[in-house]
């Protein structure tokens, strides 16, 4: 009768258990959603998922419910829809009065001032054979429209400006909603061993959840194999070395390695911020197959987006590419937090500036932005105001203003580039696209741990870059990128002099062709940089150097062999070879066509202006020469053509022969002195592409009854001895210095 009994009231609480995951139809809106209604969004929900593994082991389905609360948290933005946000708990089964809000933030309390962030704590009891136990759900909101909660994004250190070890804005958030956890705990008598915890938050909320989940674990109160942490976009938190110890493997951080925010604060050089716990990265065109990512991934994923923004997914289709060099340039700038912090130039207070100036606080922020009153599930939405006629809208459409006309103007000449910016750097970090991403694949598709490598090339030289099928993807000319030549999946940025980054994915095989049409080998340095899937960065390996010139080029291979490699596979070809190769990468720029400006000056005070017209190889020069002194005396017109060869690296040494058609005003009388031969030779320095600083000697041809009045006149003083061809014939010199740009 006793064994009746209890076998009974197993099988009760057994079936009272559902026997697989239920799809329920969840209201989905967030920050950029865009329907005027949520989103009905079929999500499977199972709560018997807590406890069948412990909270170490990923868990999509948990993962998904998770990104949902994260996604409804930003609900207090659109006022009239925040019932969804309670309708999402009760849909799981949550009672109403269970659920605590805390998003009456006040940003003037002279505790926490802009350290505060909105968060909601739920949670429901579940039946399970060895008894009663407690899901507690909490979601962090990630940071809204206002300047204050940016501004603490970006506090970083401690009250003397100085790195912390743990990010100071978060950390204070965290301790505030840790107090907040125990007195609901204590409220609804839960004991925290008989609980299951689901931490969660996109952005901001999800940094302050992997803070107060990995302090949570230091309390023996809380069993971290109950405790289901799931974050997206987490930024990095602490410099603390034990982060990644196995003792927080229970934290989960779901990162897309195209999003900027995940990558700061820094980690490189004497930057050594990261998150608590592991990283789990999503699928981008660098680490999956780019004909499985367009035919399958994308459609798949864009189905999801397309419903939740009404427009297609933007994708920068170059994986960490991006927030790789923002942190490069980044830590060139700001060695140290102390720099970061700097009152001249330090970045802190120029970002704390910029927000406050695109969200300015009212004097009544705190009280209009905080909504005390949840809207409760059966309420109606607010009615809202009656939208303006069909033709005043359209009038309105009509009307630009002067900004937009740019921004038309510029999308017009790159071909849209800046609305795709515009959407693409809002997708890689909106959390409608970790959602997308999901809901749309399992566990076993949706992630990939493939890593990607960047050659860095430093010095003069062009360069070509050849897929496994021998198309050119990215060219170089002069160390310069063409931008117009660059197609995904490569990627290139030049940071700062003749310092190239070519990016590559790992799992595509490519061959970078070096070379330098100078007379001289010209050294040229390759080194590789390797980073994680998340694009953290792993390492570098030592600088190689390459001599290349008229009779060498160099093959880099690049791609996936990139990402094991200690050192660069460099190959030199020379002959026919070599001539295939900068013939097919289109890479002898010495026949291209341009027109370069001069200005110059001689030692004997007469300045000089004109063009170059024409190709490196040869082009024609026309000049107009005056001394400012006897401007009222002469004008000199040159006319000739010259020839350009590289020595090496950056040097060039132009020759030219011209005539100089000079014109002597003489009592108001214009006397045309008939010609004066001249050659110049000079060398020319090229710190970038076009401009150059170049010093030559000028050579002007006395002949004797031909042009003696350009001479006798001063107008060509001989400041430096004559050089002599003869009896009639001289070469009087001079020095000149200028500029072409």
């Amino acid at each position: 009768m006793k064994f009746g009994k209890s076998f009974c009231g197993i099988l009760i609480a057994f079936c009272s258990l559902p026997l697989f995951a239920k799809p329920i139809e969840f209201p989905v809106s967030g920050l950029f959603t865009c329907e005027p209604e949520p989103i009905p969004t079929f999500i499977d929900w199972d709560e018997t998922e807590f406890g069948r593994h412990p909270s170490t082991v990923y868990n999509h389905s948990l993962a998904r419910i998770a990104c949902l609360l994260s996604e409804v948290s930003y609900l207090n933005i659109h006022g009239s829809y925040a019932w969804a946000r309670t309708k999402t708990y009760t849909l799981m089964g949550v009672k109403e009065e269970d659920i605590e809000y805390h998003y009456d933030l006040d940003y003037r309390d002279p505790q926490w001032g802009f350290d505060q962030c909105a968060f909601s704590l739920a949670k429901k009891d579940i039946a399970f054979p060895n008894g009663k136990r407690t899901i507690v759900f909490l979601t962090i909101r990630g940071t809204p429209a206002e300047a204050s909660e940016w501004i603490s994004n970006f506090d970083i250190g401690n009250d003397r400006k100085e790195g912390d070890v743990l990010h100071q804005g978060f950390l204070k958030v965290s301790m505030q909603i840790e107090s907040a956890l125990y007195i609901y705990l204590i409220k609804h008598q839960i004991q925290p061993s008989q609980a299951y915890f689901m931490i969660t938050g996109h952005s901001r909320g999800a940094a302050v959840a992997n803070l107060l989940a990995a302090n949570l674990s230091h309390n023996q109160q809380f069993d971290t194999n109950d405790m289901y942490v799931y974050t997206f976009a987490t930024p990095n938190v602490t410099t603390d070395k034990n982060a990644h110890s196995s003792e927080y493997d229970f934290i989960w951080n779901i990162v897309n390695a195209e999003d900027i925010i995940p990558t700061i604060p820094l980690n490189r050089e004497k930057w050594e911020y990261h998150k608590y716990g592991r990283t789990r990265t999503l699928v981008n065109y660098w680490n999956v197959g780019q004909e499985k990512y367009d035919t399958y991934y994308y459609p798949k994923m864009n189905e999801y987006y397309r419903s939740f923004l009404k427009r297609d997914y933007t994708p920068f289709r170059i994986g960490p590419f991006i927030p790789i060099q923002v942190t490069r340039f980044l830590v060139r700038f700001y060695s140290t937090v102390g720099k970061y912090y700097g009152k001249v130039l330090g970045l802190h207070n120029k970002v704390s500036a910029l927000f406050l100036k695109m969200f300015p606080i009212d004097d009544d922020e705190g009280e209009e932005n905080s909504e005390v009153q949840e809207v409760s599930v059966e309420e109606e939405p607010e009615e809202k105001e009656p939208e303006p006629p069909q033709e005043e809208k359209e009038e309105k459409k009509k009307k630009k203003t002067f900004g937009e006309n740019i921004i038309d103007w510029m999308n017009n000449y790159t071909g849209g580039l800046i609305d795709f910016a515009s959407e693409a750097f809002v997708d890689m970090h909106a959390n409608e696209n970790y959602l997308a991403w999901m809901l749309a694949f399992d566990e076993d598709e949706v992630f990939s741990d493939l890593g990607s490598a960047q050659l860095l090339v430093r010095g003069n030289f062009e360069a070509a870059v050849f897929d496994s099928e021998g198309k050119v993807v990215a060219r170089f000319k002069d160390s310069r990128i063409l931008y117009r030549t660059i197609n995904a999946p490569i990627a290139s940025v030049q940071l700062r002099g003749t310092e190239v980054t070519i990016g590559f994915p790992a799992n595509v095989d490519f061959t970078v062709v070096i070379c330098r049409d100078s007379i001289i080998p010209s050294s040229v340095s390759v080194q590789i940089e390797q980073y994680d899937a998340a694009g953290v960065y792993l390492g570098k390996s030592k600088k190689q150097y390459i001599g290349s010139h008229r009779g060498i080029a160099y093959k880099v291979k690049g791609g996936t062999v990139l990402l094991d490699a200690t050192a660069a596979d460099i190959e030199k070809v020379k002959g026919e070879e070599r001539a295939s190769l900068v013939k097919a990468g289109n890479l002898n720029h010495a026949w291209d066509f341009s027109i370069v400006p001069e200005v110059n000056i001689n030692t004997y005070g007469s300045f000089g202006a004109g063009i170059h017209v024409g190709t490196q190889m040869v082009y024609a020069t026309g000049l107009v020469n005056t001394n400012p002194y006897k401007f009222t005396r002469s004008l000199m017109l040159i006319s000739g053509a010259g020839t350009q060869q590289n020595l090496f690296g950056p040097l060039m040494l132009d020759v030219e022969g011209y005539f100089k058609f000079i014109w002597i005003f003489d009592e108001g009388v214009d006397t045309l002195v008939n010609y004066v031969p001249s050659l110049r030779l000079s060398l020319a320095y090229k710190p970038r592409h076009r401009f150059q600083i170049f010093a030559g000697a000028v050579f002007d041809f006395h002949i004797d009854g031909m042009n003696d009045r350009a001479f006798e006149s001063d107008i060509i003083p001989q400041k430096i001895g004559a050089i002599s061809f003869g009896d009639s014939v001289e070469a009087i010199p001079c020095i000149q210095f200028g500029v072409r740009f």
